[in-house]
């Protein structure tokens, strides 16, 4: 099985303005997890906050150490990077929040307040990488010899994302800023700048230091470090390296942003909704409810609300986004949408577990997108993972624990707390629904893995999944007898032996050292099992509003990615 591909995010303060624009972080970070990257993922301190410091330090006179100024300073960057730590796991992506001593950033200069980074130990980002999807790092940090606090001085975090890049051989570095790219001039100063869609080295080096940094800028051309340039939320970016000429993109041809339409503003619809009316690339034309009112008050626009949803099919759309639930009107909507060419995002797992091949077979022959990954693993991403493996060699079994609830019900049994009990405690904590038998009886977690199924190419039915129900009768056997080594987990598994294919959930006593045992809650862990085998392990929370929330947006992101990549193939570009 290859290895993860690496990537290095930068994320400035022009960017992270305050903690509401975290989660358009985790939406670029998200998006390269899903694609089977690891993460590192360098931030400045949030908005104004680093000037805000060393105003804070000023007013106790102007002859003060440096070094104590360098302290005060970078506990902005440790607070930004602990709360997007905070955000990406809030969604389910697996984290560590690291510092400039835990990674063995070291630096060294004259100036404590702009020093430059020399070395990383190698080592300690590799051992973290292998533990989690994503390590966050403070930007302009770094220690010297004798262990004080040093800053990089202005850009040091372009020039720290560069650094690791370069120093742990990365499959990309995107240095994430507030404008779509480099233009020929700062766009916010007046005019219509071109965009460059390349540009050389020392052509970034004849530019101003608004956007990037000149000396970063050097490091790279000394280093080879090719780079890109982009906003959180545009298509567009600009690729700086060692081309032959810049080039620019016609700006008279891009296209106009894709109309969306949404079914359902429930807990799910309304975090999504939130967060893609924030994308320019996309303008939300219909929303489909049941209460208007409701709606309205969640700040949907009044203009934009009806309780009819074929209105919505019908409508001028790009994109079709379904999160009403259940088997009908969902399938007979979905239908329609794919029969007329619109691309359609759910995350409906009892509509995809029982009609998925239908509907994508409708998918295929009208050529509009079916994307489903919010159905399985939440803020997993178990789909695309599978997928992923499956195009590089064959898959010849699965296992995971993929329902939450049952996590939790086991846990309190263990704990010799009644089965009746245990099931209320869960919907007290929000993991069980009001009817959880769905979750109880194996339904649920069938459903996922028929999908994942799928997703490694094998046919198999909802029906075909034998399932054993957490009940009563299997509580009072289990209870009955004393298991202090051993764990009840329901384990979703499927087998590949020649041309059968098995599936199966069911309740299994496990010993506390395994991997499954420690899935508490949301957690959801999935172990791909390949021809060569070998196995990949993925974990995190699986369920919930922001978890889900999270994995539709990034079907979403993905799809307008695609739609304006295409078209910018396609765009003819200027040389320079």
């Amino acid at each position: 099985m290859s290895g993860h591909k690496l990537i290095v995010l930068k994320f400035g303060g022009s960017v992270l303005t305050n903690e509401h624009e975290l989660p358009t972080a985790v939406h670029e970070i998200y998006r390269w997890v899903a694609q089977g990257y690891r993460v590192v993922s360098v931030v400045s301190a949030l908005g104004t906050t680093t000037n805000q410091l060393f105003e804070q330090g000023r007013k106790y006179g102007h002859r003060l150490s440096q070094a104590t100024i360098a302290k005060l300073a970078a506990t902005g960057e440790a607070t930004s990077a602990a709360l997007l730590g905070l955000a990406l796991d809030r969604v389910g992506v697996t984290n560590e929040v690291h510092d400039e001593t835990s990674l063995g950033i070291r630096t060294e200069g004259n100036h404590r307040l702009d020093s430059s980074i020399v070395e990383i130990d190698k080592g300690k980002f590799e051992a973290a990488l292998s533990r989690v999807n994503v390590i966050v790092v403070p930007g302009f940090v770094g220690r010297n010899d004798q262990g004080s606090v040093e800053l990089l001085g202005r850009g040091g975090s372009d020039l720290t994302a560069l650094f690791l890049a370069n120093s742990l051989d990365a499959d990309e570095c995107r240095l994430v800023k507030d404008v779509d790219g480099l233009f020929e001039w700062d766009p916010k100063r007046s005019g219509s700048p071109r965009q460059f869609a390349d540009i050389t080295f020392d052509g970034a080096l004849e530019l101003d230091e608004t956007i990037v940094q000149h000396k970063a800028v050097r490091f790279a051309k000394d280093h080879r470090v090719e780079f890109e340039v982009g906003s959180l939320r545009s298509s567009y970016s600009t690729k700086v390296g060692q081309f032959d000429t810049d080039r620019y993109f016609d700006e008279g041809r891009r296209p106009e942003p894709l109309k969306l339409g949404l079914l359902g503003l429930g807990t799910v619809g309304l975090g999504f909704f939130r967060h893609a009316s924030k994308f320019p690339s996309v303008r939300i034309q219909k929303i489909a409810v049941r209460d208007l009112i409701k709606a309205e008050s969640n700040g949907a626009p009044i203009e934009l609300i009806t309780n009819d949803p074929i209105s919505v099919i019908q409508d001028d759309t790009d994109i079709v986004v379904e999160l009403i639930g259940g088997i009908e009107p969902a399938l007979t909507l979905v239908r329609s949408a794919l029969k007329s060419g619109k691309h359609v995002i759910t995350a409906n797992k009892s509509l995809v577990a029982r009609h998925g091949v239908e509907l994508e077979a409708i998918s295929k022959e009208s050529g509009a997108e079916l994307c489903f990954a919010g159905s399985v693993g939440g803020g997993v991403p178990m789909i695309e993972n599978v997928r992923r493996i499956a195009a590089e060699e064959p898959i010849v079994g699965l296992e995971g624990v993929l329902n939450g609830t049952c996590n939790f019900v086991l846990d309190k049994i263990a704990q010799n707390v009644s089965f009746g009990d245990a099931v209320l405690a869960a919907q007290r904590e929000g993991f069980a629904e009001a009817d959880p038998s769905k979750d109880l009886n194996g339904t649920d977690a069938a459903e996922k893995l028929v999908i994942l199924a799928r997703a490694a190419g094998f046919d198999i039915q909802f029906d075909e999944v034998d399932r054993q129900s957490i009940d009563q009768e299997l509580v009072s056997q289990w209870q009955s007898q004393s298991h202090p080594d051993e764990v009840l987990r329901q384990v979703s598994s499927l087998t590949v032996e020649g041309d059968e294919v098995r599936g199966c959930v069911q309740i299994k006593p496990l010993p506390l050292n395994h991997r499954f045992a420690n899935a508490q809650g949301e957690d959801n862990r999935l172990v791909i099992h390949t021809g060569e085998g070998e196995s990949l392990q993925l974990s995190g929370r699986g369920a919930g509003r922001f978890p889900t929330s999270q994995a539709v947006v990034n079907d979403l992101i993905n799809l307008v990615r695609e739609f304006f990549l295409s078209r910018a193939e396609k765009m003819q570009l200027i040389d320079g």
